[in-house]
């Protein structure tokens, strides 16, 4: 990396030589140095990588006038019965007949409900990838308990698009 790509790069990221130099954990003299002889090839590398991860962020966040997918709340919400089964070591585990792929748990019961919640999102977006229709409720049984699932869908918007909710 030359001197001016040396530059260039810490413009780009908007740091200044002493952020690299705490961001490396090296000092400020040793900076100092590689502007006169050149940095080492893996300060090189890793300027360029922050460099690229950068661009991908910023990308990702504010796509100019690219379509990126958008979560849209749904109508309605669905109530999946969880069975709570006491963990010998502590805690409890959920599972749900309907969704057998959503399992957790939790120290609590109400923690292991808060988990089961998010079990059966991750669930259903396993459902949604793979194209398959997510599963409806069955009713409860004897002690299972309820946890309310809301069901989402996505729909493609462009940056800077606004919806009604």
């Amino acid at each position: 990396m030359t001197f001016n790509e040396f530059h260039s790069a810490l413009h780009a990221l908007g740091w200044e030589q002493a952020e690299l130099c705490r961001r490396l954990g090296v000092t400020r003299n040793m900076a100092r140095r590689w502007e006169e002889n050149g940095p080492p090839q893996w300060v090189g590398e890793y300027l360029r990588v922050m460099v690229e991860l950068d661009r991908l962020h910023q990308l990702l966040i504010r796509p100019p006038g690219s379509e990126w997918l958008e979560l849209v709340a749904a109508e309605g919400a669905m109530s999946f019965p969880a069975h709570l089964e006491p963990d010998p070591d502590g805690g409890y585990v959920v599972t749900f007949r309907d969704v057998p792929e959503a399992i957790t748990q939790g120290d609590t019961v109400d923690e292991a409900l808060e988990m089961a919640a998010n079990a059966l999102v991750l669930a259903a977006t396993f459902y949604t990838e793979s194209g398959k229709p997510i599963p409806k409720p069955s009713k409860p049984r004897k002690g299972e308990k309820l946890v309310d699932f809301r069901l989402a869908s996505f729909r493609v918007v462009r940056a800077g698009e606004h919806y009604e909710k």
